[in-house]
Protein backbone atom coordinates (compact mmCIF):
# COMPACT_ATOMS: atom_id res chain seq x y z
CA UNK A 1 0.00 0.00 0.00
CA UNK A 2 1.50 3.36 -0.82
CA UNK A 3 1.70 5.90 1.77
CA UNK A 4 -0.86 8.82 1.78
CA UNK A 5 0.29 12.34 1.20
CA UNK A 6 -1.09 14.91 3.61
CA UNK A 7 -3.53 16.60 1.15
CA UNK A 8 -5.23 13.31 0.48
CA UNK A 9 -5.88 12.73 3.87
CA UNK A 10 -7.10 16.12 4.85
CA UNK A 11 -9.31 16.11 1.90
CA UNK A 12 -10.63 12.31 3.03
CA UNK A 13 -11.17 13.50 6.43
CA UNK A 14 -13.36 16.77 4.78
CA UNK A 15 -15.43 14.47 2.43
CA UNK A 16 -15.44 10.77 3.72
CA UNK A 17 -16.73 8.86 6.47
CA UNK A 18 -14.35 7.30 8.87
CA UNK A 19 -14.40 4.17 11.59
CA UNK A 20 -13.23 5.12 14.89
CA UNK A 21 -11.46 1.98 16.67
CA UNK A 22 -13.32 1.59 20.38
CA UNK A 23 -9.48 2.68 21.80
CA UNK A 24 -9.53 5.39 19.90
CA UNK A 25 -13.02 6.98 21.21
CA UNK A 26 -12.03 5.89 24.60
CA UNK A 27 -8.83 7.99 24.27
CA UNK A 28 -10.52 10.85 22.71
CA UNK A 29 -13.10 10.72 25.39
CA UNK A 30 -10.41 10.07 28.12
CA UNK A 31 -8.67 13.10 26.96
CA UNK A 32 -11.96 15.63 27.21
CA UNK A 33 -12.13 15.55 23.08
CA UNK A 34 -14.88 15.19 20.95
CA UNK A 35 -14.33 12.83 17.77
CA UNK A 36 -16.12 15.55 15.73
CA UNK A 37 -13.48 18.03 16.89
CA UNK A 38 -10.83 15.74 16.07
CA UNK A 39 -12.00 14.65 12.22
CA UNK A 40 -12.16 18.32 12.16
CA UNK A 41 -8.74 19.17 12.87
CA UNK A 42 -7.19 16.43 10.68
CA UNK A 43 -9.70 17.59 7.98
CA UNK A 44 -7.71 21.49 8.30
CA UNK A 45 -4.10 20.35 8.76
CA UNK A 46 -3.01 16.96 9.06
CA UNK A 47 0.16 16.23 8.47
CA UNK A 48 2.25 12.68 8.41
CA UNK A 49 4.65 12.50 11.22
CA UNK A 50 5.32 8.94 11.22
CA UNK A 51 4.46 6.32 7.98
CA UNK A 52 4.33 2.65 8.52
CA UNK A 53 3.30 1.30 4.80
CA UNK A 54 4.01 -2.66 6.06
CA UNK A 55 1.99 -2.59 9.89
CA UNK A 56 0.93 -5.85 10.07
CA UNK A 57 -3.05 -4.90 10.21
CA UNK A 58 -2.18 -2.81 6.89
CA UNK A 59 -0.77 0.39 6.46
CA UNK A 60 -0.30 3.06 8.55
CA UNK A 61 0.24 6.50 9.59
CA UNK A 62 0.66 9.39 12.65
CA UNK A 63 -0.79 11.73 12.15
CA UNK A 64 -0.60 15.72 13.71
CA UNK A 65 -2.87 18.58 13.46
CA UNK A 66 -4.46 21.36 15.89
CA UNK A 67 -7.50 21.46 17.47
CA UNK A 68 -9.56 24.82 17.39
CA UNK A 69 -7.50 26.06 20.19
CA UNK A 70 -4.77 25.74 19.01
CA UNK A 71 -3.45 22.03 21.31
CA UNK A 72 -1.52 19.41 18.97
CA UNK A 73 -3.09 16.03 18.68
CA UNK A 74 -2.15 13.02 17.28
CA UNK A 75 -4.02 10.36 15.56
CA UNK A 76 -2.87 7.34 14.22
CA UNK A 77 -4.99 6.17 11.09
CA UNK A 78 -5.03 3.11 9.14
CA UNK A 79 -5.99 3.79 5.64
CA UNK A 80 -5.32 -0.25 4.06
CA UNK A 81 -9.29 -0.13 3.52
CA UNK A 82 -12.19 1.48 3.18
CA UNK A 83 -13.29 3.33 5.68
CA UNK A 84 -10.26 4.64 6.95
CA UNK A 85 -9.87 3.99 10.63
CA UNK A 86 -9.44 6.17 13.48
CA UNK A 87 -6.66 3.97 15.45
CA UNK A 88 -6.20 5.84 18.29
CA UNK A 89 -5.50 9.44 19.19
CA UNK A 90 -4.03 11.90 22.14
CA UNK A 91 -2.52 14.60 23.10
CA UNK A 92 1.42 14.42 22.99
CA UNK A 93 3.76 15.03 26.07
CA UNK A 94 5.76 17.68 25.38
CA UNK A 95 8.42 15.76 27.05
CA UNK A 96 8.39 13.02 24.63
CA UNK A 97 7.98 15.17 21.62
CA UNK A 98 10.17 17.46 20.01
CA UNK A 99 9.16 21.43 20.10
CA UNK A 100 6.61 21.10 17.08
CA UNK A 101 5.43 17.66 18.06
CA UNK A 102 6.77 15.95 14.99
CA UNK A 103 9.83 13.81 16.36
CA UNK A 104 10.35 11.63 19.36
CA UNK A 105 12.56 12.93 21.67
CA UNK A 106 16.01 11.07 21.56
CA UNK A 107 15.39 9.87 17.62
CA UNK A 108 16.97 13.40 15.98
Amino acid sequence: MASRGDAEIREYFRTRPVRWSEHAATAALDDGIGQAEITTALAKDARVIEDYPTDWLGASCLLLAHLEDGRPVHAVIGHAREPWTVITVYLPDPAEWSEDFTERRGQR
